[in-house]
Parts: structure tokens; C-alpha cells; sequence
């Protein structure tokens, strides 16, 4: 017996319209990770920090 056609249905090309889009209500939310960056002490040494962001290496 042989398979049917599928692609009877399908279309050459889809028009979508993004402004009609509506978010997955399915999908979960990705949670951002923090991340934490650390330089060398050579070159934390060196480095100055603008006033006020909360260094404590004044």
C-alpha cells in the first residue's frame, strides 16, 4: 500500500505576520544565571574603579 502525500496540503511559501505573534504560554522562562567575573590580581592591582559602585578597595 502506498504512503499518502502529504504534500497536497503544504504551500510553496507561509506568509506569517509577527505583529499577530503571542509568546509560548507553554515554553518556560529561561532564569538568567548571575555571573561573577574575577580578574587576575595583577591585574586587580592595576585597575581603578570609578567612585560609587561599591568598591572596597579604596
Amino acid at each position: 500500500m502506498p504512503k499518502p502525500r502529504l504534500t497536497s496540503d503544504l504551500r510553496r511559501e507561509y506568509k506569517f505576520d509577527y505583529a499577530k505573534a503571542r509568546p509560548n504560554r507553554f515554553a518556560g522562562r529561561p532564569v538568567p544565571e548571575p555571573v561573577a567575573v574575577v580578574p587576575a590580581p595583577d591585574v586587580a592591582k592595576v585597575t581603578t574603579a570609578p567612585p560609587g559602585n561599591g568598591d572596597s578597595n579604596k
